[in-house]
């Protein structure tokens, strides 16, 4: 949760706020959701466009979410005063297009922001537990002996089929292994965030930033 005074709004904090946002996505957590009173009551949400007078730090905001691939869900105002135009100004932005529900309730207290009360489904991801052999702990004068076979006697019915062999061969040795090498269920709680990605897809990825960076450029 984020809570920006606007006695504190000044060209150091929004570069660190924005450079906050891009490291939080840049971990690529399964579910992010970010919300609070961020003050940038320039922004249009519902195209991002931003008012011609207002072109420093809301651009520049707009830039790093839109850039760290984060999605805005709150479309109505979220503060009143007085005669004051009323303005958005709370946000609430995640990793997700959808929002299951997202409601606006009267201000606590003596505030002039608006309740915003949220609905969301995330899971937790978690690592599929993996058997992992002991090969420490190996009978291997047993496992020998089990694959020494007489293999052109095994092979004799398939002998100019390499891929019968190796599932023939494969069959024997994983028994001999499941027999001879201890296994153990190698149970882990830590969650990857970071996803391994080829070279291909972290192309697109870079090219895709380097578009967008032309467009808002432009």
């Amino acid at each position: 949760m984020f809570w920006v005074p606007k006695s504190k709004l000044n060209k150091c904090n929004n570069n660190n706020l924005n450079d906050l946002l891009r490291r939080l996505a840049g971990q690529r957590p399964p579910y992010l959701l970010i919300g609070g009173d961020l003050h940038y009551p320039h922004v249009n949400w519902e195209n991002c466009n931003i008012q011609s007078e207002a072109m420093g730090s809301d651009f520049h905001f707009i830039q790093a979410v839109q850039g760290s691939y984060l999605h805005q869900h709150v479309s109505d105002a979220t503060r009143f005063q007085g005669s004051d135009r009323p303005s958005l100004l709370d946000l609430v932005l995640t990793n997700e297009e959808g929002m299951d529900n997202i409601e606006h309730a009267a201000p606590l207290g003596k505030s002039d922001h608006s309740i915003i009360k949220i609905t969301v489904r995330c899971s937790k991801q978690l690592d599929t537990p993996k058997t992992r052999h002991r090969y420490d702990k190996g009978n291997y004068a047993k496992m020998r002996e089990m694959l020494s076979l007489n293999w052109e006697e095994v092979f004799r019915d398939c002998m100019d089929d390499p891929s019968r062999q190796w599932d023939k061969f494969l069959a024997i040795f994983t028994a001999a292994q499941a027999s001879c090498i201890p296994a153990k269920l190698n149970k882990t709680s830590k969650t990857r965030y970071a996803l391994p990605l080829g070279r291909k897809s972290l192309g697109k990825i870079k090219k895709k930033k380097q578009t967008l960076e032309k467009i808002l450029g432009n």
